[in-house]
């Protein structure tokens, strides 16, 4: 397993930065197929960590294996992400976004903070399920 701890300054510049780390791990990796979606999903955990964590700092943590890319923003704050819900309203999607692209998330609390972490599973490990390709195209067009 590969595994990264990457501290970002918590200011407007540290999703993007946050998204060129995992952008660069997952290139060369099995996972490379789930690049945009952790790309998206670690840019909205950053957003969550500027916007809410009351933090300098905040780690950004990678982890890959076979199987999965697990993602963790780390942020000062022991009040946990919300899934608000859908609305006309602009802004306050970003745990919705990551609920509908990981296959799980999860928070660790700490003494200073917590963690919230995700699991995007490599695109050959997610299962098909339900799809019909059409007679005489291949699959997946």
């Amino acid at each position: 397993m590969a595994e990264t701890v990457t501290t970002l300054t918590c200011d407007e510049r540290a999703p993007s930065r946050a998204r060129d780390v995992v952008a660069a791990l997952l290139s060369g990796s099995s996972h490379a197929g789930a690049r945009d979606e952790a790309i998206l999903v670690v840019s909205e955990l950053v957003s969550n960590a500027v916007r809410h964590g009351r933090c300098e700092l905040t780690d950004v943590h990678v982890c890959i294996d076979d199987d999965a890319a697990l993602i963790g923003v780390s942020d000062c704050s022991h009040q946990p992400p919300q899934i608000r819900p859908r609305s006309d309203a602009p802004g306050g999607l970003g745990m919705r976004i990551v609920d509908d692209l990981a296959d799980g998330w999860w928070i660790d609390s700490t003494a200073d903070g917590k963690t919230v972490w995700c699991r995007l599973r490599a695109p050959e490990h997610v299962p098909d399920a339900g799809r019909q390709d059409a007679p005489g195209h291949p699959a997946g067009l």
